[in-house]
């Protein structure tokens, strides 16, 4: 789109890009989209490309909502 477009993200994943100016918000409007859930069983079972994951994914939330 040669630089012209519009987006819906979740600030979670996008705040990277509106911090360096990648992306723009272009209306000062929050809309609350309720919750992530990372489900399993236990989590010592899983296998290790699994734990690894978890792991990444409960990382990046808690770097996250320390910037937010």
């Amino acid at each position: 789109l040669l630089g012209h477009g519009v987006a819906l993200g979740d600030l979670l994943q996008v705040g990277e890009e509106l911090a360096s100016g990648t992306l723009i918000k272009p209306f000062d409007i929050d809309v609350a989209s309720g919750a992530y859930w990372l489900v399993a069983r236990n989590l010592s079972d899983l296998a290790e490309p699994a734990k690894a994951f978890a792991d990444w994914i409960r990382s990046e939330f808690a770097v996250t909502r320390g910037a937010a």
